[in-house]
């Protein structure tokens, strides 16, 4: 009885190991995810898919979804949406290459 009862202990030792670092991970891709949208945006206008800009510069005041929906520019940058990538650029400069985050060579 012994041997089940340390079987059980190491069970239950891998479950909290487990469950601890599900809450770190989320902690940290949540924090990861705010930073780069607050980097990417300040705030006063809403953007939104197929909105075309008739300025040659890239919109600085724009207010974009806080939802994670990762594309890859045509430049290779990475961004949190594609809100993020019409503000960043000028209006016809960088198009959606794929959905999800570029892959660096």
């Amino acid at each position: 009885m012994k041997i089940d009862g340390h079987l059980m202990d190491k069970q239950r030792d891998a479950l909290t190991s487990l469950v601890t670092l599900f809450c770190v991970s989320a902690f940290v891709k949540r924090d990861v995810g705010r930073m780069r949208l607050e980097r990417s945006t300040e705030a006063k206008i809403n953007m939104r898919e197929g909105h075309e800009s008739t300025s040659e510069e890239p919109v600085k005041n724009c207010v974009c979804s806080k939802v994670y929906d990762p594309v890859c520019g045509s430049n290779d940058k990475s961004y949190y949406n594609i809100c993020q990538l019409q503000c960043e650029n000028k209006p016809g400069t960088v198009h959606v290459l794929h959905q999800g985050n570029c892959i660096p060579f």
